[in-house]
């Protein structure tokens, strides 16, 4: 008879210590992307101005990265303005095209030891190719 409340009794344990690895998984993954997101976005801002620059001199091309904020920019000169901003407190990159209405959103996730942006399945491996995402909008 205890047999069977022993294997309920372990069943739950199992359970339990399941789901309590499964909330600290979660809370590690929510810590590092707030840890890791602040500085990703000055990556990318980073990395965004200095191709807007590149393309202007080089490309023969007229783009204006002008921050609005620490948490806002617009890029000019291309096909329409592109305005992204980061949502601080889930840190997700909005990019809204003006004139179309068109928008997006690139939500951090990590992988491995690194912050990434997964957008619509693509998993872009670096600051550049998602800097280069968001810039291909404008032309």
């Amino acid at each position: 008879m205890t047999d069977w409340k022993d294997k309920l009794e372990q069943e739950y344990r199992a359970k339990r210590k399941s789901a309590e690895d499964e909330a600290q998984r979660r809370q590690n993954h929510d810590q590092f992307i707030q840890s890791e997101g602040w500085s990703a976005w000055q990556d990318l801002t980073r990395k965004i101005g200095d191709a807007c620059q590149h393309l202007s001199t080089r490309a023969n091309a007229s783009l204006t990265f002008m921050p609005t904020s620490q948490d806002e920019f617009t890029i000019a000169g291309g096909t329409e303005p592109l305005d992204l901003s980061l949502d601080v407190p889930t840190r997700k990159v909005i990019w809204h095209l003006r004139e179309t209405g068109t928008q997006g959103m690139l939500r951090p996730d990590r992988q491995r030891d690194q912050l990434v942006y997964p957008d619509n399945g693509n998993v872009f491996a670096s600051m550049e190719d998602a800097a280069g995402f968001l810039l291909r909008k404008v032309f």
